[in-house]
């Protein structure tokens, strides 16, 4: 690699490292509230048990049912988190892990300057 670019890869490059830098400080974020939020032990087990009972339930919840009605746990066990040693139950934290992560809006980043705006605002101006 030589040791200038020309200012195109340049800008390129630096577009790049801003975008991953971005998308750590949204990972992270959503990680942080992931952990530091309350577990919901004081989730009724019942009614866990009937949203897993619905149609619409995710395949994940529908696989810690199964669980409960072979008796493997109980809704109370998995609510209160002591069934985690199940893969049934870790499979629908991750996801529920994933669907937050998903859902967290991307930090914005403010253009200080008029290299930091992207290629089309920069050249309406």
């Amino acid at each position: 690699m030589p040791k200038e670019l020309a200012p195109e890869l340049a800008d390129a490059l630096r577009r790049i490292e801003n975008l991953t830098a971005s998308c750590t400080a949204r990972l992270s974020s959503a990680q942080a509230r992931w952990n530091t939020a309350p577990a919901p032990r004081d989730v009724d087990p019942e009614r866990i048990r009937a949203l897993a009972e619905s149609p619409r339930a995710p395949d994940e919840l529908k696989a810690v049912a199964r669980a409960v009605r072979e008796g493997r746990t109980t809704w109370r066990k998995a609510v209160a988190g002591e069934a985690d040693h199940l893969p049934e139950v870790r499979a629908f934290q991750k996801a529920q892990r994933e669907r937050l992560v998903q859902q967290t809006p991307a930090p914005r980043q403010r253009a200080d300057d008029e290299t930091d705006r992207p290629m089309a605002v920069r050249d309406n101006w």
